[in-house]
């Protein structure tokens, strides 16, 4: 019985010294300061607005392979409903359900991004075709102007 109390208070010695050390060390490191956190929402604001064409290209293929996905379902549906596999439809239900939820996501996902783009990062102007693009057989003459 002494030996089994002794070992108990060991392992709650070893516990308590390693709580201790973690604390310390987590009061030494100040990671948690409001710069440090500052600067690294900072950073991440940065990427995101670096990386926006790809966030968006990604979300697009996400919603086309949901579509696919969605698509080929169906199929499997209206295949299973006509040979009557209750079970089977009852199961194809259930995927399509899911794949509604994911699809919502994904678009709620895209619309705070771009709110949130739209609040934080620089405006980027968008390019306006250039007047010497048009041909000269294409563009009409004012006629307000010509001499008569």
């Amino acid at each position: 019985m002494k030996s089994h109390t002794l070992k108990i208070g060991i392992a709650s010695l070893a516990a308590i010294g390693t709580l201790g050390i973690g604390a310390t060390a987590l009061a030494a490191n100040n990671t948690g300061t409001v710069e440090n956190v500052a600067a690294a929402t900072q950073v991440k604001g940065q990427k995101i607005c670096s990386n926006l064409d790809q966030i968006h290209t990604k979300a697009s293929t996400r919603e086309q392979h949901i579509g696919d996905r969605e698509a080929r379902l169906k199929e499997h549906r209206a295949t299973a409903f006509a040979a009557g596999h209750t079970a089977v439809v009852a199961r194809i239900d259930a995927r399509l359900a899911m794949l509604t939820k994911r699809e919502q996501r994904v678009e709620k996902r895209i619309t705070k991004v771009d709110k949130w783009a739209a609040k934080h990062c620089p405006v980027t102007p968008t390019p306006t075709p250039t007047p010497a693009a048009e041909s000269p057989a294409t563009s009409t003459p004012d006629v307000s102007t010509t001499a008569a």
